[in-house]
């Protein structure tokens, strides 16, 4: 359960959780956008190889993960100078917001398209950008308790590391399992690649 956590007098907000708090739905939006343009990068960049690190290469449900890891282990990057002073379990908070996004979107993902089906876009959309949210709000949780033993930290890192391994790996040599596979083309990691958008003609783009 996420609760904000308020001061026993008043009822109002600390200021460091506020700052806390802010940071971390600031946070939401940055992998939300970034995300986005992540999705049509590697598209955009005429298929640059070493871009598709961190850009989405094909429909695959493993592509759109990398979407939410790499932009929010990016921006807590951006934020850790800012908050070190008043975030405490600051590893272990950003290692639990980016393991929650990934698990939740696949979580989602295979649950709502097992019911209906088949997948649509705007629930996609929608359910990324809940992840988003959902994972910096555990952050929040995370940075706002007492601290945590070292040992949890050590793991959180270990963890983390992992994590970045198998987003940097795992496109140029994607197991052969569903998690990987592009719906549309049935193919693995740069094999898979698919225009989004095709010249029509008249000179124009279509999706």
């Amino acid at each position: 359960m996420i609760v904000i956590r308020r001061r026993r007098r008043g009822g109002a907000v600390e200021p460091r959780h506020k700052r806390l708090l802010t940071w971390e739905l600031a946070g939401s939006g940055f992998v939300f956008v970034v995300g986005a343009l992540l999705h049509f990068a590697y598209e955009w960049c005429r298929c640059w190889t070493p871009l598709a690190l961190f850009a989405a290469v094909n429909e695959s449900v493993w592509e759109h993960l990398k979407l939410a890891f790499w932009p929010g282990l990016w921006f807590a990057a951006i934020e850790y100078p800012y908050l070190k002073a008043d975030a405490r379990n600051f590893l272990a908070a950003k290692a639990a917001c980016l393991f929650v996004m990934p698990a939740f979107i696949t979580a989602f993902f295979y649950g709502y398209t097992s019911a209906l089906g088949d997948n649509v876009l705007a629930v996609d959309i929608s359910s990324f950008l809940a992840a988003a949210v959902l994972g910096h709000l555990v952050s929040y949780q995370i940075m706002t308790r007492p601290e945590l033993p070292r040992g949890i930290a050590r793991a959180a890192g270990a963890g983390l590391a992992a994590l970045a391994l198998a987003f940097s790996l795992f496109t140029y040599v994607p197991p052969r399992i569903f998690l990987f596979e592009d719906g549309r083309t049935h193919e693995y990691g740069l094999d898979a690649y698919e225009p989004l958008f095709v010249d029509d003609d008249q000179g124009g783009v279509t999706p």
